[in-house]
């Protein structure tokens, strides 16, 4: 699959001045913000065991390094004293890294009207340590799913269940503080 750019040059923004600056709320218009729906690649191998067992295996690899970093900038300026504030964009690394996941699943038919599936994933984050951060959390993780078909006539009915468990990450980093991203809370951060 190849890649697709999100563009986000429409989304509107509110922002108020400071109550010694009159409380002024200016509407605004975030630009450049574009986010990489990265390429995937993926293999796959189906083997029907006999009949009524059938096994599969894909292999997909997501070029997640293409994104390297969220930003936006806004505009106009703030109205406060003559509108001489523009208001300030921002810029947070990313640097994510290309990953890995893996799928393996079974179905096997019980008779002609009932069969039942399972399946397993695990799937590698690709946002690094040194960039994790609220604006877009993830880890690793490992999913298992269950089903059960029943076929009558022209009918199927399919139920299923995915069971997802996030590896857990303890991390410290300043992302957010990079590039002028926030004045607010200097310093290490910790998620």
């Amino acid at each position: 699959r190849s890649r697709v750019d999100l563009n986000f040059d429409v989304a509107h923004v509110k922002f108020m001045d400071a109550p010694v600056a009159g409380g002024t709320v200016t509407l605004a218009r975030a630009k450049g913000t574009q986010v990489p729906l990265p390429p995937v690649i993926s293999i796959g191998v189906n083997w029907q065991i006999n009949p009524a067992w059938a096994v599969e295996f894909v292999y997909d690899f997501t070029h997640w390094s293409e994104f390297e970093h969220l930003k936006a900038r806004f505009s106009p300026a703030l109205p406060a004293l003559g509108a001489s504030f523009p208001i300030a964009g921002f810029l947070i690394p990313e640097n994510w890294k290309d990953t890995n996941t893996l799928r393996l699943a079974s179905s096997y038919r019980l008779d002609m009207s009932w069969t039942l599936r399972a399946g397993m994933v695990l799937d590698e984050s690709p946002i690094p340590g040194s960039t994790l951060s609220p604006t877009i959390p993830g880890a690793d993780t490992l999913t298992f799913n269950a089903g059960i078909g029943y076929q009558w006539k022209n009918w199927k009915i399919d139920l299923g269940y995915a069971a997802i468990f996030y590896k857990n990450r303890s991390v410290s980093n300043d992302v957010l503080e990079a590039n002028g991203a926030s004045t607010l809370t200097p310093g290490r951060d910790k998620y």
